[in-house]
């Protein structure tokens, strides 16, 4: 499958990937072991989707089998809106890992350009606006040095939004994803 060179990390892209959004385990075991058989090397997964352990457990299994190679993948997931904070990047980065059942993640994303306060009892946000989020994006410079993160980049993100960041940051995002579809354009 074609790919792109990411800049920051000199690693392929693979141009198509499968976009993952809530379903049940089974529904989505089924999904990612189709999407694997027929090519796909690209998933794409965010936390708070709960689907982080069913793509681990199918990636586990490709990879054990010797089905496919750990780095003929490539495996997106995003840092949550209550995550940007540099407090608790790796708290988040670390949970995303394990239940995926990796060591690495191919690409890191800040999900949304805005954060909001956790509310730890309920691992869910509180409905004040958190104005301090993790434009620096430290820690996850941090974890790329570690090894946990081979490229950052960003999602949903408006022109205005990533002048901004471009501006502020030592690493900038090798990506900017959107969701684009008939229903949902970006003009």
């Amino acid at each position: 499958m074609r790919s792109i060179r990411l800049v920051s990390s000199g690693r392929g892209m693979p141009i198509v990937g499968l976009g993952t959004w809530k379903g049940n385990p089974e529904e989505m075991e089924n999904t990612v072991d189709v999407a694997l058989e027929v090519g796909y090397r690209h998933i794409d997964t965010v936390f708070n989707y709960n689907t982080e352990e069913s793509i681990g457990k199918i990636l586990k299994e490709w990879i054990g089998s010797g089905k496919v190679k750990r780095e003929n993948l490539f495996i997106t997931t995003k840092l949550l809106n209550y995550g940007n904070r540099s407090s608790v990047v790796e708290r988040f980065l670390n949970l995303s890992l394990q239940k995926l059942q990796l060591d690495y993640v191919d690409l890191y994303l800040i999900h949304m350009p805005f954060g909001f306060l956790l509310n730890e009892s309920t691992m869910s946000p509180m409905v004040k606006e958190n104005r301090e989020f993790c434009l620096d994006t430290a820690e996850r410079k941090v974890q790329v040095k570690k090894g946990k993160i081979k490229s950052i980049g960003v999602s949903n993100f408006n022109a205005k939004q990533l002048k901004r960041l471009h501006e502020n940051v030592e690493i900038k995002p090798a990506v900017l994803q959107v969701e684009l579809h008939a229903y949902l354009q970006q003009k």
